[in-house]
């Protein structure tokens, strides 16, 4: 699964295209090449659904496969779509950069399947953190999450996004409140 999450991950972030990729099929060439970006996109949010679940059903089991393997693919689908120049890379540990501005790719309407996959990205996250003993176990990755999330908070393309977010957050609060608390009392000073 961890292998798949990543080559999907990178297939769908480094492009920027909302078109479907047509092909002409042939003996020749694998049935990967012949997948649209959009059909990548839907199979990679269903993924992000199956290791909600399995999170769910394996108590903190799964959270060391979470921060390893799922966690540097979920960043980098949020940052695909929140765009964040700031940001480069997600980090593996907890860092403060907020950024709550409106950012071009935010304004830009997303495709249908690019908002499935960003509505199950920042889903995962509210489920891992609905998880108690999970969500535990990643509360220092919560300060790097929150600052993911913020700019989605105001996101006026689609309101089931906003929500999302701000349950997600709402889990992560439920956690360690102080881990995104901090970076908002030291950013107003």
């Amino acid at each position: 699964i961890s292998t798949r999450l990543r080559a999907l991950t990178d297939t769908v972030t480094l492009s920027t295209n909302t078109s479907l990729l047509v092909v002409e099929p042939s003996s020749t060439q694998p049935r990967a090449a012949m997948v649209g970006l959009g059909e990548q996109r839907i199979f990679l949010a269903k993924l992000l659904r199956l290791i909600g679940t399995m999170t769910e059903s394996a108590d903190d089991f799964m959270a060391s496969r979470l921060r390893n393997s799922v966690w540097p693919c979920v960043c980098k689908i949020v940052e695909n779509y929140g765009d964040k120049a700031t940001q480069s890379k997600c980090p593996t540990q907890p860092r403060i950069a907020l950024e709550t501005r409106r950012t071009s790719r935010q304004n830009a309407a997303l495709s249908e399947s690019e908002r499935n996959l960003l509505q199950s990205a920042i889903e995962l996250w509210k489920r891992v953190y609905d998880h108690r003993a999970t969500g535990v176990v990643l509360s220092g990755l919560i300060p790097s999450a929150g600052a993911l999330l913020f700019p989605f908070l105001d996101y006026d393309d689609d309101d089931s996004i906003a929500a999302t977010a701000v349950e997600a957050l709402t889990s992560m609060i439920r956690i360690d409140y102080d881990a995104l608390w901090r970076p908002l009392v030291e950013m107003s000073d």
